[in-house]
């Protein structure tokens, strides 16, 4: 299945092995799917940080590290493996999330840096 992920916001990452960032999986179906990305290192310092017990999110997706191939591939795997609807949270259409008249096609491309999956090779 062809998939396409945008971040809402700039890919700006300083550490690879501790941060954490949003993105969106938008399915050829013009499903659109919300995620966070985050590393092991990242869970351990935000925990010392907000000297907590525990750490948990909604929609968290762990990598080792946070580069565009990481998570091409986990998003990929999620989807072949058929975890997507319960490891993402479904937001809406593409019409919902992006406005009236965006589709997949209509969103390769356009805006945020962007990602599909097609015979596993990056676009």
């Amino acid at each position: 299945m062809k998939y396409l992920i945008k971040y809402p916001l700039e890919f700006i990452v300083e550490d690879k092995k501790d941060t954490n960032l949003d993105i969106n999986v938008v399915l050829e179906t013009d499903e659109v799917f919300f995620a966070t990305i985050f590393t092991i290192e990242n869970i351990k310092n935000l925990i010392v940080k907000d000297q907590s017990s525990y750490f948990w999110a909604t929609d968290m997706i762990i990598v080792k590290e946070v580069t565009k191939r990481a998570i091409y591939e986990a998003i990929g795997d999620i989807i072949e493996d058929g975890y997507l609807e319960m490891s993402l949270s479904k937001i809406g259409s593409t019409s919902d999330v992006y406005g009236e008249g965006s589709s997949f096609v209509t969103l390769q491309g356009k805006g945020h840096l962007s990602i599909v999956r097609n015979d596993n090779k990056i676009n």
